[in-house]
């Protein structure tokens, strides 16, 4: 079974983010092989202090799921490890995203991240 996190900008972006953890559990669950957990972030560097603990926990994959600033925050947790980062793009910009043609659909995204290849 793969470990999986998903840290979670509630307030990044537009739109609701109360259905992400149905809509991921739909691809990230047991029967798919996966352990999934989905944080939320609640304050200023959360999101670099939860990939951080993650990362040590000896996490397979863990997913920034919000803007620039929260891929930001993950990316430099993980940054020199083993640990790969999956970005499901939720922000008003979502620049890094676009930048790396990662589609701002979060099915599409969430599929991309099964199926794709890990880049350095």
């Amino acid at each position: 079974m793969r470990k999986v996190a998903f840290i979670i900008n509630p307030v990044s972006g537009f739109g609701r983010k109360s259905l992400l953890d149905r809509r991921i559990s739909r691809f990230f669950n047991p029967l798919n092989g996966w352990e999934a957990t989905c944080y939320r972030t609640v304050g200023a560097n959360d999101a670099f202090q939860a990939a951080q603990r993650f990362k040590e926990e000896q996490f397979d994959l863990v997913v920034a799921v919000g803007g620039d600033g929260t891929v930001n925050q993950v990316a430099q947790a993980l940054v020199h490890s083993a640990v790969p980062m999956g970005i499901i793009p939720t922000g008003s910009g979502n620049g890094l995203a676009r930048h790396l043609k990662i589609p701002l659909s979060v099915r599409r995204s969430i599929e991309l991240i099964l199926n794709g290849k890990i880049t350095t």
